[in-house]
């Protein structure tokens, strides 16, 4: 078990939405949070410790990481800017991550992504994959979490919703898939639960509600604005204009995202966690 007077959870990418709603989480319950960021960001609470480096800086990475007993990686990208890339993100970076928690006996808490295949339909999903691979073939204690849409208001799947409309007119891709959803709050109180009942058995998990939402509900669910006029909108349309790589518009990995949905078929976690309350 965590002493929460010593023991300390590191936190990468404590910057970003994940990472720096699951280090005010377990700031405000008493543990001892370090968090690591790129040298260039800064972070707008409180916690124990900031480290800022380079990520690609394996000695960097290595004192960043000394002396924790479990690290939470929430670092991900859904799309590649300003030189970082999927496969340096996602996979290299775990690589390093992996040998480091290996060498110091350090448990790891690896945020991955539902939909995560080996043949995925987009870069990030593959990505995702092999930096799973990697870490079911260390000799570390871990838990691999596959979240669906991680959901909150200020949340990247709200941003691509946003990206859809225009003042008053909103663009609804018409595509049959389904959606299914974690509320931020609760992904947050899921991974505090298995820090505190010492989940790390090697296993993969995906969370999500299961609550299958079309993406014109999530649309109405993230209320990005009260009066709208809503026009369907062919999916393949979409995908061409994506195609002009303007910024403001979902990329092509965002509509393949859309189009195919994000579908849990694996509710285990729940059960263990459910289990786990009927135990106490």
């Amino acid at each position: 078990m965590i002493d929460k007077s010593n023991d300390i959870i590191t936190i990468l990418g404590a910057n970003g939405f994940v990472g720096s709603n699951m280090a005010k989480k377990l700031k405000s319950t008493g543990y001892k949070v370090r968090g690591v960021i790129r040298k260039q960001r800064e972070i707008d609470y409180e916690i124990d410790e900031i480290k800022k480096i380079n990520y690609q800086d394996s000695e960097q990475l290595e004192k960043a990481l000394q002396n924790s007993t479990i690290v939470i990686n929430a670092i991900g990208i859904i799309r590649e800017k300003s030189g970082n890339y999927f496969y340096d993100t996602h996979v290299n970076l775990v690589r390093k991550v992996v040998q480091i928690c290996e060498k110091y006996k350090i448990k790891l808490i690896h945020i991955s992504a539902l939909g995560t295949t080996e043949k995925a339909i987009t870069e990030y999903y593959r990505t995702k994959f092999e930096a799973e691979k990697i870490i079911r073939s260390s000799i570390c204690d871990f838990i691999i979490l596959r979240p669906g849409i991680i959901w909150a208001d200020n949340c990247d799947f709200v941003k691509i919703l946003r990206s859809l409309q225009i003042l008053k007119i909103r663009a609804i891709p018409q595509t049959n898939s389904t959606f299914n959803i974690i509320e931020i709050d609760k992904l947050t109180e899921i991974i505090q639960t298995i820090i505190e009942k010492d989940i790390f058995n090697n296993e993969t998990y995906e969370v999500a509600e299961e609550v299958d939402y079309t993406l014109e509900a999530l649309m109405d669910k993230a209320e990005i604005e009260k009066l709208i006029i809503k026009i369907p909108i062919p999916i393949v349309l979409i995908e061409l204009i994506s195609k002009l790589h303007f910024s403001f518009l979902p990329s092509e990995g965002e509509i393949k995202m859309l189009k195919n949905g994000v579908k849990a078929t694996d509710f285990r976690i729940f059960e263990i966690l459910n289990r786990l309350k009927e135990n106490q």
